[in-house]
């Protein structure tokens, strides 16, 4: 609004939009001249709305994951959808940092991720996160969004071990492996580990590990414990 845009909101909900003065409740309704979309909807119902809008024409902005599978993927990729993607961790100023040092420019053997991010209650994942559809999906694309950005290579999925409370839907956390070229990617991600809130990536070069913290917003040689870089401004933006 600030920007001088005309906001439609749409939700099934009409509880949810009663307090805005354009709403409608099908996205499928969505009138010509509103030229650009924000999907904020459920993972799951992305594909077939990103699929509608795009044959109307509309400019689109989806919030991760895109889609919940590779089939979903290799369509929108096979029927040349157009995606730009920034995501916040891969932006982040302290990717920025290690992409313009000479760290990215030396050769990379192993990459290691670790996300923690505490959704679990009671032994079970909080119900405000189970849209998210796990942990895999939710936090994994972003290390990795982050990793394609420094090395501009394509990242290959290999395998996940997933863990899943009894009577839970989705993983609380999760193991993967990728591959870009000969480089493995190694990646850890917790929902259920209460005690701490961490995000980084692990880059082991051929002599030195740096270790991109992007929860503390600090790039770190883990060889010497010496802090290459920190930046105390808020973390979103």
């Amino acid at each position: 609004k600030s920007l001088g845009y005309e906001i439609l909101v749409c939700d099934i909900n009409k509880e949810k939009t009663k307090e805005y003065k354009n709403t409608i409740t099908d996205y499928r309704k969505i009138p010509d001249d509103y030229n650009l979309v924000l999907i904020s909807t459920p993972p799951s119902t992305h594909y077939k709305i990103i699929k509608y809008l795009h044959k109307k024409n509309k400019k689109i902005i989806c919030e991760k994951p895109l889609v919940t599978n590779l089939k979903e993927i290799y369509d929108l990729k096979e029927n040349e959808y157009k995606f730009f993607n920034i995501l916040h961790f891969s932006y982040g100023d302290e990717i920025e940092y290690f992409i313009n040092s000479d760290l990215s420019k030396k050769k990379v053997v192993h990459i290691k991720v670790y996300i923690n991010d505490p959704y679990i209650e009671n032994n079970h994942i909080k119900k405000e996160q189970i849209p998210l559809n796990g942990s895999y999906l939710d936090e994994t694309i972003n290390p990795l969004s982050a990793i394609q950005r420094i090395y501009k290579e394509d990242i290959f999925y290999q395998k996940t071990t997933k863990f899943v409370y009894e009577g839970d839907d989705y993983d609380y956390a999760s193991i993967s492996k990728f591959q870009m070229n000969d480089v493995t990617i190694d990646t850890l991600v917790k929902w259920n580990d209460k005690g701490n809130r961490e995000k980084y990536i692990d880059i082991y070069l051929e002599n030195e590990t740096i270790r991109l913290d992007s929860f503390n917003k600090k790039v770190i040689n883990l060889t010497t414990n010496e802090v290459l870089y920190q930046n105390d401004e808020e973390r979103m933006y």
